[in-house]
């Protein structure tokens, strides 16, 4: 057991505002450091986990942050190239369906 203490994020309920952990349990995939101002760092796992619940997306709660990352990359990809198909077919332009963005982006011309 260590002398610091952190703050993190509540994982049940009426265990208030914020949970104070010793400092050598905290582990980035279970715990979100408590920030009163609200804010989450970025990059890190609590804002790749929020930006996933934003798109809809689903992951695995014990997910390192490395596998995150590669979902929200390719929840990212995926948005790009469902907007590419839209531009493309409203051009009347067409596609193969199973194209990678690199070659829909190939057929978009250059405006």
């Amino acid at each position: 057991m260590s002398d610091k203490t952190l703050k993190v994020k509540p994982w049940g309920k009426d265990q208030g505002e914020f949970v104070v952990i010793d400092a050598s349990v905290f582990d980035e995939s279970i715990h979100t450091l408590f920030d009163p101002a609200g804010g989450i760092k970025e990059g890190s796992v609590a804002d790749i986990k929020a930006k996933l619940d934003a798109l809809g997306v689903e992951y695995k709660a014990g997910a390192s942050k490395a596998d995150l990352q590669a979902l929200l990359d390719q929840a990212h990809e995926s948005a790009q190239v469902a907007d590419l198909q839209a531009k493309l077919r409203e051009k009347g332009i067409d596609f193969s369906e199973g194209a990678s963005l690199d070659e829909l982006k190939a057929l978009l011309p250059q405006e």
